[in-house]
């Protein structure tokens, strides 16, 4: 199923999947404190609502996958490096568009996207959301078919 039982079958990449998840975590917690003035981590985890967890959650789960994915063709040396470094590109942008797709999340994105982009994203916030899961789910996707060996080209 999607290369992950070749993945997942050694220990190292469990930890890698865990070491991601909680760091990728936290890099969503931290970058609206320190791009807020006088915003706190306290403040910030008050403010978060349920469904920002979730987002988190969500984002964080299949950004850590797809970087353990990547981490498996680069110790197997499945493929170029550039593809590899393709993979990880996409999913550092679906990073950032989950994270205009956290409502909190948003006062870090004021300083350089105008008040304008700002109220976009917070009107359509699921729907980012759900193109951004998709971009990491597509980048999931031909990553295993890159583990499986079934195309050359992803």
């Amino acid at each position: 199923m999607l290369g992950l039982e070749l993945v997942f079958s050694k220990r190292k990449y469990w930890l890698v999947m865990l070491i991601s998840f909680v760091l990728i975590s936290i890099l969503f917690i931290l970058i609206p404190v320190f791009t807020t003035p006088g915003n706190t981590i306290e403040f910030q985890l008050s403010v978060f609502k349920t469904t920002d967890y979730i987002i988190i959650a969500v984002l964080s789960f299949l950004t850590s996958l797809l970087i353990t994915m990547q981490v498996y063709l680069w110790d197997k040396n499945i493929g170029e490096a550039k593809r590899l470094f393709l993979g990880g590109a996409s999913s550092i942008t679906a990073l950032v568009v989950g994270t205009a797709a956290c409502s909190s999340c948003l006062a870090a994105f004021f300083g350089f996207l105008g008040i304008g982009a700002v109220l976009f994203i917070a009107e359509n916030q699921w729907p980012i959301f759900f193109l951004a899961s998709s971009l990491l789910l597509i980048s999931i996707y031909l990553t295993s078919k890159k583990i499986k060996g079934v195309c050359e080209t992803c």
